[in-house]
């Protein structure tokens, strides 16, 4: 039996790495553990997220760099027989992977945004691990064609190369149809729906609130 254990920053049933892991968990033989790095143990979980009946083990970390958070993923790779470490997120994803180096966990990444948006260090820190891959993803073409030249040298050769491939998220039409539908008090007058992803890493702040003059 191959386990994969999914890390994912935190518990969100609008989360496309845990959405990902749930149609791997279906779908396949594999067996998929969650890992949820900054969600309590105590925390409430969604009722979307409780219907998916997925082994999630919640590390409550306090930071990004949490050695117990870190040490946990490691002695769960090392001892309870992980086959795979799936990151998604960059500085978690980076961390975790320089955490269970040795294990003998093979690590697959996924790369879910533009990286011309990132800053220098936040490149740098996620590359840095990238010798630990052993397969990388990239969510569409242009993710791909994002990365800097350092990252591509580091992916592309100077390290013994990291297998890479182009595989795009789609659409789960049927989780969007069997969603529910709560209904909504709108204000009278015109209204302007905004069609996005809002979550932190497509924050909605720099949008404009219109209001009657």
């Amino acid at each position: 039996m191959v386990r994969v254990a999914v890390l994912i920053n935190e518990l969100s049933s609008t989360s496309i790495p845990l959405e990902i892991a749930v149609k791997v968990h279906r779908t396949t033989n594999v067996e998929v553990l969650i890992i949820s790095y900054f969600d309590m143990p105590g925390d409430d979980i969604d009722p979307d997220i409780e219907e998916l009946q997925l082994p999630v083990l919640r590390l409550g970390a306090d930071s990004r760099i949490d050695l117990s958070a870190l040490s946990r993923i490691r002695e769960v790779c090392k001892n309870d027989d992980v086959s795979i470490l799936h990151t998604h997120h960059n500085s978690t994803g980076s961390l975790a992977r320089l955490a269970i180096f040795g294990t003998g966990t093979q690590v697959v990444n996924t790369e879910h945004n533009d990286h011309r948006f990132f800053t220098t260090l936040q490149k740098t820190a996620n590359s840095a691990t990238y010798k630990i891959i052993d397969y990388n993803v990239s969510n569409s073409q242009s993710t791909k064609d994002s990365f800097a030249w350092y990252e591509r040298l580091l992916l592309n050769g100077l390290l013994n190369g990291v297998e890479q491939r182009v595989i795009y998220n789609g659409i789960d039409k049927e989780r969007i149809d069997s969603a529910s539908r709560p209904s909504v008090d709108l204000p009278d007058g015109p209204n302007i729906t905004i069609v996005g992803s809002i979550t932190e890493q497509r924050t909605m702040n720099g949008s404009a609130c219109l209001q009657d003059g």
